[in-house]
């Protein structure tokens, strides 16, 4: 590693680590794994089972996340041996990266949104979704907000099915933390709120809040930093990993 390589920890999941990893690393940055997230999928659940055997009576299929899309379509698998949806069903995605991870599952999104966060996405759905009398059915995980449901308007019902939960992870990586105790970084990576909240869970009472420099996906989980003393913030303009890393690259003039 060479005297101007920025050094990048991560505290994305293990899944989402791996695309942002390799977008860095194209950049010519060092980067570490440390998640600060541990996602799983919901094993059993009498709620998935009533929403999949109740799937024909929604009109729109919504999705934030690709964990969201990946789960809910295992969860549709394991319940009726096909990926395949009622003809009449249409999903919505917000962002690009999401509506992807349809493909898998050879379906394809009638609305893609695009901007990268719940707040636009809940604005352009309550436009697409205006003066009609709609069901929707919205995949997610157990930490996502209502923002959506509380936007719809009142012709429309969302029915919030938590397909996935995004946990505290049981451990971490002694010689990563050591590297931020000892300022041997450039920058800590946050891409939830959740991973924020876990991390000051663990490290509070190790490293000074105030002193740390870290990258933010979007203005909700910088509100989150924020609530928790960071202060030295940079936050993406596109809110997904492409503009974390171009934020980084632009910051630092690569």
């Amino acid at each position: 590693m060479t005297k101007n390589t920025l050094t990048i920890i991560s505290t994305a999941s293990v899944e989402g680590s791996i695309s942002l990893q390799q977008q860095l690393v194209e950049h010519g940055m060092q980067v570490y794994t440390f998640p600060m997230i541990d996602v799983k999928p919901i094993v059993k659940s009498q709620y998935i089972q009533n929403a999949i055997s109740s799937i024909f009576t929604y009109q729109w299929i919504i999705f934030t996340s690709k964990f969201g899309v990946q789960y809910f379509f295992e969860s549709l698998y394991k319940h009726t041996r096909t990926y395949e949806l009622p003809s009449h069903i249409r999903i919505a995605c917000v962002g690009q990266k999401t509506a992807n991870v349809l493909v898998r599952y050879n379906h394809s999104a009638t609305y893609v949104c695009p901007h990268n966060n719940g707040d636009d996405f809940s604005k352009e759905l309550k436009k697409l979704f205006e003066q009609k009398s709609l069901r929707v059915l919205f995949p997610t995980g157990n930490l996502t907000q209502d923002i959506i449901p509380l936007r719809m308007p009142e012709t429309v019902v969302v029915d919030k099915l938590i397909v996935y939960h995004t946990n505290k992870p049981l451990s971490f990586n002694t010689k990563i933390l050591e590297i931020i105790v000892e300022k041997k970084y450039t920058y800590i990576v946050f891409t939830s709120p959740s991973g924020v909240v876990n991390f000051v869970d663990f490290f509070k009472d190790v490293v000074s809040v105030p002193e740390l420099k870290v990258v933010s996906i979007g203005p909700v989980t910088t509100k989150k930093l924020q609530e928790f003393g960071f202060v030295s913030i940079l936050q993406a303009d596109e809110y997904n990993y492409s503009g974390i890393v171009q934020k980084i690259a632009s910051n630092n003039m690569l």
